[in-house]
């Protein structure tokens, strides 16, 4: 199959020889007024975000469509047609994925020729068929964040069904099951599946998240895909500065949190500057940002804080930069390229006390990112895209002293731990990308359709290393020919203050392993409007991803076809109440973990471990563990790939722009071969691979789930002087995943609009053995002394400036 699609996506591209970002779009029909549809209307679409012009004429049936616009507001839409009044739309609003409905009815002119409407319609999209939420400019500039929470991250968990802010869990799933992508590029981590890049708040210029139901275009996650979009400057200059100071001094002690003991202080700034280098064909804009924090770790354990009067601080200090050029070589062509760099150091990144300072790590991270876009808009109904991007993340860590030759060594009876660190590990994680896709708009053909095809290929490395520190007590403790590190325990101290040994385990180093994957992905859909009123998405998605282990040798592949259906039906044909539904498959791109278990031709990691004699004051052979000749996988090759069946339909009224109802109901079926596949491998680090390969394959066994999910809520109107409240109901009652055991949930609040909790709440499963549900994902419960009960103030200068005396 892999075959016949390369050559075909090959040709594609040279299809192509197009420049730009296809982000949103405006459509809509035109009619006169006695409600006949009128063609040949010349539709004419301008706005602060868009470089130039762009205008589409409408067809037979009065129906006109305008792709490819960035996300902004402040369109303005003219219609024009000889011999009637010209009619124009201010103050629209234009949303990533969406398609904003702009409709018209025109005059025969008189002695009045133009009529203004003014005003911004709400962005009701009647032809959205997937579950989504989108975060415009004026959201995020509005909205309450702290000196902590200014990431694209932190906007996850105001998503209905998403719980959690880095890396969340998305109905239900597991962190590692979503996709993230800055302006259109994959950013995912090939190895955790998490998000890499981070970037100035102040950058981003919409963020949407699609929850379920995406159509074919958007895979390798079967939980949510998140998509960053950053701002491209304008044709006027101007620019922001964002500092923030949190202390600890600024909060009051509760009767779980005293400030004097967990010392803290933030003081991000950031700072950005976009404008025009040639008016209405070049634009720039560049960002800065300077994350800084430290915190003094403190814990209520009596042995800790006896042992380590001096704690390691935590320090997090970083620099992320950037900046786009946004280009229009003609009305029909243009493009962008931007570039971002984010580097960061941690000390003591465990925030731990029950470590001495010597005895703790460091971490440093970086990730740099290119993108290039390139679209064509070739005529009114045929457009065509080509990107390619490439990510690059790498992170270590080792210990503080750089020492790699001290041993850690941690007291048995009070748990403190001296020496060194044990660990060194890191590596870089890229991830290249190139793809195309086209676009042709065709009507009057039973209706109007948008056939979109396209294709991508990435490939993704993982050069890693990950050894023990430390040094064996007695070199002849490490087995010939290898090096090898060690970590130990001790009884406590004698009389003179000595440690009293009791174990050892010396562990040889591995070397460095380079595994990579390849993948490919291809589609094909239809957004068909068979009436003004109704929508069909109908389309089908190919993803193979090919994994290579430390030999280079293709040990496992995986192949998935995905259908996707999808409709919306705009009830009463004003946009105010839409019923949606949706059935697909969705395949989670395997990350790089799993090739652990795909080496061949190495030792696995020999451990010795050693127990010291009391009476003869000598160390004494106990056991070893590894050791053995990898010959083939670990890992059954005949796995499948984790792919995800869900269903959802819902109904959404709403009276002008605020919700007044809206109510889903989701049926979902999971098979999780290689999720639990990668979950199993974890548990294998004790086996050190001396396990037979059998023995392994037959632990690996496929996981299906099934859960039924009921969302419902609504808003009530109370009396006046009582404000206004949501009334929200939660219920799923099904199986989880994993575990296999029902899940149960329900609620029912009046909460005001703008509270997450009711809608946002962690998934329960009953645990056999145990009487109240427990969280699979949410909130973890600190039971520390230094657990926060208010919330921290801070104080916050923001200055956003239009530089207009710049003006070129």
């Amino acid at each position: 199959m892999r075959r016949l699609l390369v050559p075909v996506a090959l040709l594609l591209v040279m299809a192509l020889p197009a420049l730009g970002a296809l982000d949103g779009s405006i459509s809509g029909v035109v009619k006169d007024k006695s409600g006949q549809p009128l063609p040949g209307v010349s539709v004419t679409v301008k706005g602060p975000v868009l470089q130039g012009t762009r205008t589409a004429i409408t067809k037979g049936d009065g129906t006109y469509r305008v792709p490819s616009l960035p996300p902004g507001k402040g369109y303005l839409v003219s219609f024009l047609l000889s011999g009637f009044k010209v009619v124009t739309r201010s103050e629209l609003s234009v949303g990533l994925n969406l398609d904003t409905q702009v409709n018209s009815t025109m005059e025969l002119a008189d002695v009045q020729t133009e009529v203004v409407v003014t005003g911004e319609a709400p962005v009701v999209d009647v032809t959205q068929t997937n579950t989504a939420t989108n975060f415009n400019s004026d959201y995020l500039r509005n909205i309450p964040v702290g000196a902590a929470n200014r990431s694209y991250q932190s906007l996850l968990n105001q998503t209905p069904g998403v719980v959690g802010t880095s890396n969340p869990s998305v109905l239900g799933g597991s962190s590692i099951e979503n996709s993230y992508m800055i302006d259109g590029v994959n950013t995912t981590d090939p190895i955790t599946h998490t998000w890499t890049v981070q970037m100035n708040f102040d950058t981003i210029q919409e963020v949407s998240v699609q929850t379920s139901g995406f159509e074919a275009e958007y895979g390798k996650a079967t939980g949510g895909v998140v998509n960053v979009v950053t701002k491209s400057g304008g044709n006027d200059f101007s620019g922001t500065f964002d500092i923030r100071y949190r202390t600890s001094d600024m909060e009051k002690s509760g009767d779980h949190y005293d400030p004097n003991k967990a010392e803290s202080r933030r003081t991000p700034w950031g700072a950005t500057l976009g404008g025009p280098i040639l008016k209405d064909n070049l634009w720039f804009f560049a960002n800065m940002r300077r994350p800084d924090q430290y915190q003094i770790p403190y814990s209520a354990v009596p042995a800790y804080l006896a042992a380590n009067t001096n704690p390691a601080i935590y320090r997090y200090t970083g620099w992320d930069y950037g900046g786009k050029l946004s280009f229009t070589l003609s009305p029909s062509y243009s493009g962008f390229f931007n570039y971002y760099n984010s580097s960061a150091s941690i000390e003591n990144p465990d925030l731990s006390v029950q470590r001495l300072p010597e005895a703790t790590r460091n971490q440093d991270q970086a990730t740099e990112t290119f993108n290039l876009k390139l679209t064509g808009v070739f005529t009114s109904s045929w457009i065509g895209e080509f990107q390619a991007g490439q990510n690059e993340n790498e992170v270590t860590s080792y210990p503080r002293s750089g020492d790699l030759s001290a041993t850690q060594w941690q007291n048995r009876k009070t748990g403190v731990v001296y020496g060194g660190y044990s660990n060194s590990q890191g590596g870089p994680r890229n991830r290249k990308l190139i793809g195309a896709n086209t676009s042709y708009f065709l009507a009057d053909f039973a209706g109007n359709h948008q056939f979109k095809t396209g294709f991508d290929i990435d490939n993704t490395k993982y050069p890693s290393y990950n050894f023990t520190t430390g040094t064996p007590t007695d070199p002849s403790f490490c087995p010939t020919g290898f090096v090898c590190g060690a970590t130990g325990t001790f009884a406590g101290f004698d009389a003179s203050g000595a440690r009293i040994p009791y174990s050892q385990a010396v562990t040889t180093r591995n070397p460095t392993y380079k595994r990579r994957a390849d993948g490919f992905s291809a589609y094909i859909q239809d957004s068909w409007r068979p009436t003004a009123r109704l929508t069909v998405n109908l389309g089908v998605r190919y993803d193979e991803t090919a994994m290579f282990n430390n030999q280079d040798l293709q040990v496992m592949q995986f192949q998935r076809f995905q259908p996707r259906f999808a409709a919306a039906y705009d009830i009463t044909g004003d946009g105010k109440t839409v019923a949606r539904a949706n059935y697909g498959q969705f395949y989670h791109e395997p990350g790089l973990t799993i090739s652990r278990g795909l080496d061949t031709g190495v030792y696995s990691a020999t451990t010795r471990n050693y127990r010291w004699n009391t009476t003869t004051k000598t160390w004494g052979f106990v056991n070893q563990t590894g050791g053995s000749l990898l010959t083939a996988p670990l890992v059954d090759a005949e796995l499948r790939g984790p792919l995800r069946r869900r269903g959802r339909t819902g109904l959404r009224a709403r009276d002008r722009q605020e919700p007044l109802l809206h109510g889903e109901l989701q049926l979902q079926e999971d098979e999780q071969d290689a999720r639990g596949h990668v979950h199993r491998l974890r548990r294998l680090r004790g086996l050190h691979h001396h396990e037979p390969a059998r023995e392994v394959r037959g632990s690996l066994r496929r996981a299906e789930a099934r859960l039924l999910r009921l969302h419902l809520h609504g808003r009530v109107p109370l009396p006046p002087g009582h404000g206004q409240r949501e009334l929200r109901l939660l219920q799923e009652p099904g199986v989880d995943g994993h575990r296999q055991h029902p899940v149960h949930r329900r609620r029912l609040r009046l909460v005001r609009p703008d509270e997450s909790d009711g809608r946002q709440l962690p998934v329960h499963v009953r645990v056999p053995g145990r009487r109240r549900p427990q969280p699979v994902q949410g909130l973890r419960q600190l039971h520390d002394p230094v657990h926060r009960d208010e919330p921290r103030p801070e104080l916050h200068l923001s200055l956003r400036v239009p530089l207009g005396l710049l003006h070129l």
